[in-house]
Order: C-alpha cells, then sequence, then structure tokens
C-alpha cells in the first residue's frame, strides 16, 4: 500500500484551496480586473487562473461583467471579473449593554435588513433566547445561502474556544456562547469582543483604514479593541484592551469589577449618568435638573443639557475626557497606533469629552510621536462592530483579505 497517496491528495486539495482564496482575493480588491491582471497579480499561470476562475463562476462567487477599456496594441479586449456579492448572505450580531442588535449583509458587507431587541434589566441565561430569536428572525428574512454568524460581545471573549470568560454588565461568567449558537444553528460561527470587531470593521470598510490602530468603545463602560500589523491583539488570556479597568492615581471610586480607581469610575457612561442624576436632584433649576424632569436621563439629553450651557455637567464631561486622555497617552507610548478611533453610546458627548482629552495627550506625549496619531470619531456609526462581525465572517470563510484591507470602491451602505 502507498502510505504516502493520501497525505499527497490532501496536500493538492489544500493547494487548490489556497489559489481559489487568493484568487477570489485578488477579485475582491481589485475588481473589475480581467484574468491576465489576477495572474500578474497573484503569481499563479495563466491556466491555473483561468481553471480556478471557471471554478469560482461556478459556485456562484464570481461574475463575469464588460469588456477591458480598448488598448492600442491590437487583440481581444479581456473580459473582466468581479465579486458577486449576492451569492451569500452572512448575519452579524452587536450584544449591546442595552440593546442586541442583528443585521443581515451582503459579501460587500452592505447592510439588507435589521432587527433589534432591548435588553432592559434581563441578565445571564436569559439573554439566550433573546439572541437565539434575533439570529433565527434574521436566517428567516435571508434569500440566499448563508455564510455563516459573526457575534460581537462585550467581555473577555476565548474566541477559539467560543466562551465568554466575563462580562459584568450582562451578568455573564464563563458562557460557552458559541456552543449555544451551534446548538441552534448549523453555521460557522465567528464569536469576539465587540471593541476587537470594531476594529475590524474599522480595518475593512472604515474610510481611513491603518493597520494599527486602536478603537476606543464609549459604552456603559469603557473598552478597546487594539490591532497591530492587521492582527487582533488578544492578549495571553483574552483581555487585552480592557483599558476601563486601567487605575487612575487620586480615584478611589468603587468599579463594577470589584476594584477601586478604575477609568470607568469616571469616564463610562454608567458613572456619566450616575454624576449627571446627581447634579440634576443637586440643582432642580439647571437645564440638566429641568431635563431630567421629563424623562429618563440619556447621552442625548445630556447633550442637550451641555450645549444649554450647564456647567456643572461640562466640569463632569471635561474631567471624564482629561482622565480618558492620560489613558490614550499611554496607549499612544507603549503602541505608536496610527489611529484611535472611538464610537459607543455615548459619542454625542464627544464635542466636550475631546478638548480635555486631546490637552491631556499633547501634554504627556511627545510631539514626535503625538503627530504620528490621528485622533477621530468612527464614520462607520453605530454598524462599526456589526461590520466588524460581518468582516469575521469574511475572513474566516473566504479570505478575502490576503492583498491587505483594500476594499471594494464605491460600497453605499443602508441607512
Amino acid at each position: 500500500m502507498n502510505t504516502t497517496a493520501h497525505p499527497q491528495k490532501l496536500t493538492a486539495q489544500h493547494q487548490q484551496l489556497h489559489n481559489k482564496a487568493l484568487i477570489l482575493s485578488a477579485i475582491y480588491a481589485h475588481a473589475p480586473i480581467s484574468r491576465v491582471e489576477v495572474a500578474r497579480i497573484t503569481g499563479l499561470s495563466r491556466p491555473t487562473v483561468s481553471d480556478l476562475t471557471q471554478k469560482l463562476i461556478d459556485d456562484g462567487l464570481v461574475e463575469e461583467g464588460g469588456l477591458q477599456a480598448r488598448r492600442s496594441t491590437a487583440g481581444k479586449r479581456p473580459t473582466l471579473l468581479t465579486l458577486n456579492p449576492e451569492a451569500y448572505q452572512l448575519i452579524a450580531v452587536d450584544i449591546g449593554d442595552r440593546r442586541i442588535s442583528g443585521a443581515l449583509a451582503d459579501l460587500h458587507g452592505r447592510i439588507q435588513s435589521r432587527r433589534s431587541v432591548p435588553i432592559g434589566l434581563t441578565r445571564g441565561a436569559d439573554l439566550y433566547p433573546l439572541i437565539l430569536n434575533l439570529i433565527g428572525e434574521l436566517a428567516g428574512c435571508a434569500r440566499r445561502p448563508l455564510l455563516g454568524i459573526g457575534v460581537g460581545t462585550p467581555g473577555v471573549v476565548d474566541f477559539v474556544t467560543g466562551t465568554v470568560h466575563e462580562a459584568y454588565y450582562l451578568g455573564w461568567r464563563d458562557v460557552p456562547l458559541k456552543a449555544l449558537l451551534a446548538e441552534r444553528f448549523d453555521l460557522p460561527i465567528y464569536l469576539g469582543n465587540d471593541c476587537n470587531f470594531a476594529a475590524l470593521g474599522e480595518l475593512r470598510f472604515g474610510s481611513q483604514p491603518s493597520n494599527d490602530l486602536v478603537t476606543i468603545m464609549l459604552g456603559v463602560g469603557v473598552g478597546s479593541g487594539l490591532l497591530v500589523g492587521g492582527q487582533v491583539v488578544a492578549g495571553s488570556g483574552y483581555a487585552a484592551g480592557e483599558i476601563g479597568h486601567t487605575p487612575i492615581n487620586g480615584l478611589d471610586e468603587l468599579c463594577a469589577c470589584g476594584k477601586r480607581g478604575c477609568l470607568e469610575t469616571v469616564s463610562s457612561g454608567r458613572s456619566l449618568l450616575t454624576a449627571a442624576a446627581a447634579l440634576a436632584r443637586q440643582h432642580p433649576g439647571s437645564a440638566l435638573g429641568r431635563l431630567a424632569q421629563d424623562a429618563p436621563l440619556t447621552p442625548q439629553t445630556l447633550r442637550q443639557a451641555a450645549e444649554a450651557g450647564d456647567a456643572g455637567l461640562i466640569a463632569v464631561l471635561e474631567r471624564a475626557g482629561h482622565y480618558l486622555g492620560m489613558v490614550l497617552a499611554n496607549i499612544i507610548c507603549l503602541l505608536n497606533p496610527g489611529e484611535i478611533v472611538f464610537g459607543g453610546e455615548f459619542i454625542p458627548l464627544w464635542d466636550w469629552l475631546s478638548g480635555p482629552m486631546c490637552a491631556a495627550v499633547d501634554q504627556h506625549v511627545p510631539a514626535q510621536f503625538r503627530q504620528q496619531t490621528t485622533i477621530r470619531v468612527t464614520t462607520l456609526g453605530d454598524d462599526w462592530i456589526l461590520l466588524g462581525a460581518a468582516a469575521a465572517v469574511l475572513d474566516g470563510e473566504l479570505n478575502l483579505w490576503q492583498y491587505g484591507y483594500i476594499r471594494p470602491k464605491e460600497v453605499t451602505r443602508s441607512k
């Protein structure tokens, strides 16, 4: 018996799968593109490109479009190739502190259908049916085969085993979320920390992508996602980026994590709402106090009060921004990122947070380092985690980004 036959067969099969992914990645990044150009970019032979491209066309992943513009040289004009974004759909889910959002998207990350459900006071295992039902509704809306499911969640997430080890605000500890989803859905499942998925969303679909970036989530808590060389930095225990628990000298408030003096005790959404509620009680005649009488405080009502010039609230926001800037200064000196990108539920308060934050960064970071880092708000809005979850599925199933973070041109997102 030839004992080497089976390994050789596997090797040839793996090589073909690799080459198909390479060709698909080139078409995705550079479409519309001819077979000749695909061969040049990938380094594969023209017969190999021709054969595997036909397989991709037969699979429905690639389409033939128009002809290349006429050149000065004689000869037949090459047929151009594009990715068929409708070949598959995928499901992306963002488990937030207050709401679970989901979307059905095509292979260009264009959102075609949405669902969301408020969490309210629901915590722990009671959240599982909400997640499963939302995904089930989206799956029921699919009109094409589903490629997979991407789920971004707060907390310390082991994306290898699919376990959420700790998510304070959801009441989760060692939750086998991937296994729970796999019991219901027979699809590839990609689970990750929401801030890391936000970083993937920026890298793959953002307006100014950088291979070295940090995302900062201003939500109920404060978290971050780290990309170095285009790769997510997860840490030895999958807890990299938990900047909300960075200790701040001089602070002593108790944090949700059980420690004292964390950044979240002064700069998180929870701390801002708590401080604002106290101010509203103390000064019922202030702009904030009047707003608090009519409805529960939200990031939007805090913004209204700040726009009205509420001095007490503005001082709270400026203090929060200052301490954020102190932590950002450490991040810049440690990682030298090209971008620090902010997003999250409390971004409406950016105008009052950003000034003191950037002032603290400028004060503590050497100028030659500071000028290398752009600090901005995401252009992806509330979709940055959903788009990151979509990118995780596309990366995992189709390897679409073997040529870096080039993305399709002129992709229009649904509102």
